[in-house]
């Protein structure tokens, strides 16, 4: 081999000759004269130094595209784990959010004679009567605020959240509320429900009948015709339920005579035929039951006598 050919030495160096021809050029390269052997005729010094150029040049160009190459990847692989990264974390936040506990309710029911008090999760407090019953969640949804009263009445102080928004239900009807202290009555076999307004503002609503309250305001609702009518009370009677106050405004006499089973927990036996539809007025303050009934005997053409926890009526 007198002298390798140039364009040999170019396939060499950008990769693109045969196994074959690797070997020749290395085999060149192996010799003291590096590009001649010793009988060669030597090229002039000018082709020489061109030759040498563009061999280096050709190195450090594939050197280049191999560490550009590498960082590309280096790079891709950056993006792709932080992408798939995203994907993962956005999947687990996806199902967290289309999974939710289920509602874990409480009943509390307070048997007549008995008053009770309960803090809410949200630290509203209620008050409740006897032969009351009351559904509340363990906690509150983060955009409401609601409790359902089954049976009896319930003086509430509720706690303000402008973005949660209290609601109390009873028998089909809806009381909204922001932050306020109101009372609601509503005993499942009487005909008629009541709410009363202490303080800050609530808005009725039952089927079509809507009614906003201010404080003093008490609405008296009828359950089968779907009427009602608007009274003033006194603002303080009303939390003084929760301290004992019983308080009759135009009450049947039927009506009245429930609401003292639940709050002393006794039970009045009817005797020969009075007139349970006979409207009563009165207010008794923390009075023993005994006090009420002789204040009743007064107001009243009937008669009470008290056996142990029945009271006969004639």
């Amino acid at each position: 081999m007198d002298r390798i050919d140039p364009e040999l030495l170019k396939r060499y160096a950008d990769g693109s000759c045969t196994d074959e021809e690797r070997a020749i050029v290395e085999e060149w390269l192996d010799k003291e004269d590096n590009l001649f052997d010793q009988e060669a005729e030597p090229l002039p010094q000018y082709q020489l130094d061109k030759q040498k150029r563009a061999l280096w040049n050709s190195f450090v160009e594939k050197a280049f595209l191999y560490s550009a190459r590498l960082r590309w990847w280096r790079w891709s692989l950056y993006v792709s784990l932080l992408v798939l990264t995203g994907l993962a974390i956005q999947s687990i936040f996806h199902t967290i959010q289309i999974y939710k506990a289920p509602v874990v309710m409480h009943t509390q029911e307070v048997p007549p004679g008995k008053n009770l008090k309960l803090v809410l999760p949200d630290s509203s407090t209620v008050w409740l009567a006897g032969g009351s019953t009351l559904r509340y969640p363990e906690t509150f949804a983060d955009s409401l605020r609601e409790l359902n009263l089954v049976d009896g009445e319930i003086y509430l102080h509720v706690v303000q959240k402008k973005n949660q928004p209290f609601r109390l239900i009873t028998d089909g009807a809806v009381i909204q509320v922001l932050g306020t202290r109101f009372y609601v009555e509503n005993r499942q076999h009487n005909t008629r429900m009541r709410i009363a307004l202490e303080e800050g503002s609530i808005r009725f609503s039952r089927g079509t009948s809507r009614q906003l309250l201010q404080p003093g305001d008490q609405l008296s609702y009828w359950k089968a015709d779907s009427t009602f009518e608007m009274h003033r009370i006194a603002p303080t009677d009303i939390a003084r339920w929760s301290n004992g106050l019983i308080q009759f405004n135009h009450t049947v006499l039927q009506e009245a005579l429930e609401k003292l089973e639940n709050h002393y927990g006794v039970r009045f036996l009817i005797e020969g035929n009075p007139n349970l539809k006979q409207p009563i007025t009165g207010k008794f303050d923390n009075l023993p039951l005994s006090r009420v009934l002789h204040l009743m005997e007064g107001v009243t053409n009937l008669h009470f006598k008290q056996e142990g926890k029945t009271i006969k009526i004639n």
